[in-house]
């Protein structure tokens, strides 16, 4: 059996290519056990949901892309907020809320 290299145990011993190839195959046995994991992962995701989302996000993009002013992009903002059924992260006026030292902001 050819040497080809010391073992990383520490100890410095030569190791021969049997045991190299055992420890590839080990490793490819983890990847492939990690990518089982992630393809039950995936296959969990509703496709025609994640479908309706994107659309929804790509048609808020591009109004959103339309606004020639701040103003004009915030009330769009907003509107697609409420269309969306997203939660503002402030209650009331905006500006005021902002200005008020003791109020958060709360992302749900």
């Amino acid at each position: 059996m050819p040497l080809v290299g010391v073992d990383d145990d520490g100890a410095g011993a030569f190791v021969d290519q049997r045991h190299l190839h055992i420890r590839a195959e080990l490793a490819v046995l983890d990847i492939l056990e990690a990518l089982l994991v992630y393809l039950h992962e995936l296959e969990q995701i509703d496709i025609e949901a994640f479908k309706r989302e994107t659309q929804e996000y790509n048609k808020a993009v591009r109004i959103f892309s339309t606004a020639t002013t701040d103003k004009e992009l915030n009330v769009l903002l907003l509107d697609t907020f409420e269309q969306m059924g997203i939660k503002k992260p402030w209650q009331g006026d905006f500006d005021r809320h902002m200005s008020d030292k003791n109020a958060t902001l709360v992302f749900e």
